[in-house]
């Protein structure tokens, strides 16, 4: 029988990555590494081999296994700046060249729009006032978050014991990892009939 791993990630100097072992049905949170660089917080890249080197010899250890993992797939955004459009798809890029460090891996990458329309469905959005006062908008953060917290209440999304808020990139990369666990048993239900 195949152990399978799901990995979900949401990528940025603030993500994490959630790993779900299915057959224990348990989760683990890794932090995006990162470093100071001229007092500024970086992607750190050596901590990214770090992390590799010590999932690798864990899952080398577990029989038959196979890792299907999830990027979100973010691109350039209007407003930011070429500077910051490229670090974010060279993160996005290590990362996903991280994942195929790990052995039999199947890498996914989705866009924001299509794993929270799997997720959130039969959920209420969190809607808050929009920046002029005049609509309301949709709070994909917070809609993330009591999201996160009523599909799993014993998980703690907080970045520390010591945050009294839940963490969005924590929340997103569960919520990620959910959705491509969700996925790869569906695509593999079809090819088995």
């Amino acid at each position: 029988m195949e152990n399978i791993i799901y990995i979900g990630i949401d990528p940025g100097k603030d993500g994490f990555v959630t790993i779900l072992y299915d057959s224990a049905d348990m989760f683990s949170f890794i932090r995006m590494p990162t470093k100071k660089v001229d007092g500024k917080t970086e992607f750190s890249e050596e901590g990214l081999i770090e992390i590799s080197k010590e999932l690798g010899e864990k899952f080398s250890k577990i029989d038959n296994v196979k890792v299907v993992a999830c990027i979100e797939e973010v691109t350039g955004r209007h407003g930011w700046s070429a500077q910051n459009n490229f670090s974010f798809g060279y993160t996005a890029g290590l990362q996903k060249a991280f994942l195929y460090n790990l052995g039999d891996v199947e890498v996914h990458m989705v866009r924001p729009a299509k794993w929270q329309s799997v997720i959130y469905e039969g959920f209420e959005k969190v809607m808050v006032p929009s920046s002029t006062g005049k609509t309301m908008v949709h709070d994909t953060k917070a809609t993330s978050a009591k999201v996160a917290m009523l599909k799993a209440p014993h998980v703690d999304f907080r970045v520390s014991t010591r945050a009294r808020k839940t963490h969005d990139g924590k929340t997103d990369s569960f919520l990620i990892c959910l959705y491509i666990k969700q996925y790869y048993e569906k695509l593999q239900s079809r090819q088995n009939k």
